[in-house]
């Protein structure tokens, strides 16, 4: 009976250690800016333009992850593409 006991004990004082339920993290991130479909289009002239192997090329691609990631972080969706000129 003794061993029973003492798993007992440790069971309880176990459970006392246990956290108590917490709420989940809130996401706090600022709103992606909207950009118009004319400066878009202007940003991939821009962006297409650009030398082979360019260092700015890959800051933009990071860019839009970044903005990706922070539309997923707040359940925002993917905007829809601007419609052809």
């Amino acid at each position: 009976m003794a061993p029973f006991r003492t798993v007992f004990v440790l069971a309880l004082v176990l459970a006392a250690c246990a956290p108590a339920a917490t709420p989940a993290p809130q996401v706090v991130a600022p709103l992606p800016k909207v950009y118009a479909c004319d400066q878009q289009r202007a940003a991939a002239a821009e962006l297409k333009a650009l030398p082979a192997g360019s260092v700015l090329a890959v800051f933009i691609a990071d860019y839009g992850e970044l903005r990706d990631k922070n539309r997923a972080a707040l359940g925002l969706p993917k905007p829809a593409p601007c419609p052809p000129t």
